[in-house]
């Protein structure tokens, strides 16, 4: 509409023209000349005189003309400064010629006084002053209603402007880039009802603005963008509309106050970079907020009124002087994308009831100390709570979350523990990245069915995880470099201080606890099968004390490539190890846990049937502790078969415990493979076999002609010790070779055997080499039933006790009640 009243009085303003007869030069003046009315339009000027000053008549041919219309007097020129225009100015129009052209285009003007102008017709006042570089001042005149558009654009010396009081409209890019514009009487403009788009654009100068009385009902896009300067700002009550970037970058607004407007949309921009607005009164028919509408603005509260419905996105982003937002009166159900991003001061967030989702990093980078998640939210987006290095601690009553989508808590580095609800079923990746302080998960209540990859990857603080028992996967490094002490699965429910891995987890990558340095325990027995760990994986695990291997493991699948190298690494404390069952496991590979710092093995009630080559050797093995304080190591009942150097050892490295129990079902010890031993007692058990099956007393025996066990070369051969006493249960000798034991021991060493087998033993190859030391003991000749635990025994230094189990027993005070064996003589303590 507004373009065709402009083309009509365009048209309108030439129909004169038609009826100009001629022009005349006056002054350096050239005026076109009517000579039906005897007016005339003063149209150019090609003097040198820096003031001019237009006469309200001219004389030309005996005629008087008077000045009544105003042409493109100055367009263009760059000589007067100074210029008076007659009263008798009407008409203000653009050269017939060229409407391109404009009455003071990219003049020289200074100032320029219309105010006692009445002008009836005008073409438009577009690009009046479009370019005057030099013009400080302008006083329009009275009656002009619109101010065009473009009309001061680019007076960057322009400091002030009286505008009409019948003015109605100012155009866009009105007064764009007057940086020197100071101040602009709006207020004065009780018909003023729109500021078109751009109208103060860079008035950089400009500091307050007063369009209360004015009857606005719209301020355009980027109306006031870039006014650095604009300190205070007071809006009309009319006001219903703002344009999008409306204040964008006043660095110097401090408040403004929107309570009395009709504004129902903030939009997007409109406050952005306005990093001193600390107040904002929001309308009272706010619904809502257009994105980035305060981005990096300094607002300090915010409390939104109950009509708000939405807001969008990165609408507070860092607002680093906020502190506290109170939703919980609007109608919101989104927090949209980076609402709240990078507000590094916010603390406290008030939700409204009827929220049901929390996007892509709302609260990424605030100060929340803590976070409680309302009730009614059902989804969350990537990054909620990124970078949140204040939040400790966060909860979900009544939770309806079913998942917990990518880098939620990734870079809070205060987070110390977070217990999950029930409800979740779906992790994302990176959550704790960079989780420094995290301590305790707990997932024990969700539907979980996998674990991420790296979802616990670098958290060195971390204890304490717990998983549900839908876990069956684990992703690639999800618990490496982590701080975790322990590892325990199945039954093994975990406390403070480990991961505890349900029993229906299928898959566990190797990488999975990799760079754990502080681990100590990994008990995998409630597992179905065992990891195939790399060994570079397990070599960082250095402080690990207990290994425990599920039951079902076939440990020939976990052998090395370099078939010398062991399992396991070579810990700093020494290590127990839980064998998995023999019916999976029927033989240990050979160097299976060669050199490792193996303190302690644990059969399976299962145990192998074969113990391959060097699978033992150069670990200082202690056996179990009894109640007399001694350690026993015992062969189980079920292997057969021990390899050569299975448990040998060096002066460093080597088995300690004070007893050995061979089980009766050996059949063959290898040769070396208890070398370098440090146990005072060796006991081999009784045979179970048939031929074997009377024990040791006066009872009648069935013995057999064939050797039950054999035991190859150096099998017990020690530089530095070994057995002081050997009992042997065996009724015929087991295959020993001369050199099964060391000299030394054959000559200190005992050997104690059954009264009926003596002889054979004195005779046996190997076994004849202790005849001097030979004591026919392990049988009863009487029991001394007149003996109890309150008195004292006779003691000589000859003595020597022994329990059942062939472990010799001090007499230093009075035994527990049972059967000894005592001198040769089965006795009776009550």
């Amino acid at each position: 509409m507004r373009k065709f009243l402009h083309l009509l009085l365009f048209f309108l303003a030439l129909i004169p023209l038609r009826t100009y007869s001629q022009s005349a030069v006056i002054d350096n003046v050239t005026y076109l000349l009517d000579t039906s009315t005897h007016e005339a339009t003063a149209n150019a000027y090609n003097g040198t005189e820096e003031t001019l000053d237009i006469p309200e008549t001219i004389e030309y041919d005996g005629e008087a003309y008077t000045i009544t219309t105003l042409g493109n007097l100055l367009c263009d020129n760059t000589i007067v400064k100074q210029l008076t225009l007659p009263i008798t100015i009407t008409k203000i129009i653009c050269n017939a010629n060229s409407a391109s052209q404009w009455p003071f285009k990219n003049c020289a003007l200074e100032e320029i006084d219309m105010s006692h102008l009445n002008i009836s017709t005008i073409y438009s006042f577009d690009k009046f002053f479009y370019g005057c570089a030099n013009l400080k001042s302008i006083k329009m005149p009275q009656t002009s209603k619109p101010i065009g558009s473009y009309m001061c654009q680019g007076c960057t010396a322009l400091e002030s402007i009286t505008f009409s009081p019948e003015t109605t409209s100012i155009g866009t890019y009105a007064f764009d880039g007057c940086t020197k514009l100071s101040e602009a009487n709006i207020n004065e403009l009780t018909n003023l009802t729109s500021i078109g788009d751009y109208a103060f654009q860079n008035c950089t100068d400009l500091g307050d603005v007063d369009m209360s009385e004015t009857k606005v009902k719209t301020l355009s896009t980027y109306v006031f963008q870039n006014c650095s300067a604009l300190k205070t700002v007071k809006l009309p009550a009319s006001l219903t509309t703002l344009g999008n970037y409306v204040f964008q970058n006043c660095t110097s607004l401090e408040s403004i106050d929107m309570s009395e407007t009709n504004v129902t949309e903030i939009p997007q921009y409109a406050f952005s970079e306005c990093t001193a607005l600390s107040t904002v009164g929001f309308p009272s028919a706010l619904v809502s907020l257009g994105n980035s509408a305060f981005y990096n603005a300094g607002i300090t509260t915010v409390e939104l009124p109950a009509t708000v419905k939405t807001i969008g996105a990165n609408v507070f982003e860092r607002c680093t002087s906020l502190t506290s937002a109170d939703l919980s009166q609007t109608r919101i159900t989104t927090i949209t994308d980076y609402t709240f991003y990078n507000c590094s001061k916010l603390t406290s967030v008030l939700f409204s009831k009827y929220i049901i989702h929390i996007s892509y990093s709302a609260f990424a980078g605030t100060a929340l100390p803590s976070f409680t998640m309302p009730e009614t939210v059902t989804t969350l987006g990537y990054n909620v709570f990124k970078d949140c290095t204040a939040l400790k601690t966060v909860d979900f009553p009544n939770s309806k979350l079913n998942t917990i989508p990518n880098a939620t808590f990734s870079g809070c580095t205060a987070l110390t523990d977070i217990d999950f609800p029930k409800t979740i079923t779906t992790l994302g990746t990176t959550i704790f990245k960079g989780c420094t302080a995290l301590k305790t998960v707990d997932m024990s209540k969700t539907q979980l069915t996998s674990i991420p990859a790296s979802t616990f990857s670098g958290l060195t603080a971390l204890n304490t995880v717990k998983l549900p028992e839908t876990v069956s996967t684990l992703g690639a490094s999800c618990f490496a470099n982590s701080g975790i002490t322990a590892i325990v699965s199945g039954d093994n429910k975990a406390a403070d201080g480990c991961v505890n891995l349900p029993s229906g987890l299928k898959t566990f990558p190797a990488t999975a606890i990799s760079g754990c340095t502080k681990l100590t325990t990994l008990d995998l027995g409630g597992l179905a099968t065992a990891p195939k760990f790399s060994y570079t994986v397990l070599s960082s695990f250095k402080a690990l004390t207990k290994f425990v291997f599920p039951k079902n493991s076939d440990l020939s699948v976990l052998t090395r490539k370099n078939s010398t190298t062991a399992y396991l690494p070579s810990t700093t404390a020494p290590l127990s190890v839980t064998l998995p069952s023999g019916e999976s496991t029927p033989t240990i590979p050979n160097y299976f846990f060669y050199n490792i710092n193996l303190g302690e093995v644990i059969f399976d009630e299962v145990p192998p049937t074969a113990i391959g080559n060097y699978a033992f050797a150069n670990n200082p093995l202690c056996g179990v502790a009894t109640e007399d304080g001694s350690t026993v190591f015992r062969i189980p009942d079920g292997v057969h078969t021990i390899g050569s150097n299975t448990f040998s050892g060096t002066a460093a490295k080597h088995l300690v415990a004070d007893s050995i129990c061979l089980s009766g079902t050996l059949t063959s010890i290898g040769s070396s493979a208890f070398t370098n031993n440090q146990c005072k007692v060796l006991v081999f058990e009784t045979p179970v076999t048939p031929a074997t099956a009377a024990d040791m007393s006066h009872a009648p025996a069935r013995v057999s002609s064939t050797p039950s066990l054999e035991i190859g070369s150096q099998a017990f051969s020690s530089t530095t010790g070994g057995p002081e006493t050997v009992i042997c249960h065996h009724s015929v000798p087991p295959t020993l070779p001369d050199n099964g034991f060391s000299m030394a021991q054959y000559s200190d060493g005992e050997l104690v055997v059954g009264y009926r087998s003596a002889n054979a033993y004195r005779t046996a190859t190997g076994w004849k080499n202790f005849s001097d030391n030979l004591v026919t003991g392990i049988e009863e000749v009487g029991i001394d039933t007149d003996i109890d635990n309150e008195n004292n025994l006779t003691r000589s230094d000859d003595d020597r006790t022994y329990n059942l189990m062939g472990m010799p027993v001090s007499t230093d005070r009075p035994l527990a009640p049972g059967i000894y064996i005592r001198n040769g003589k089965k006795i009776y303590i009550r």
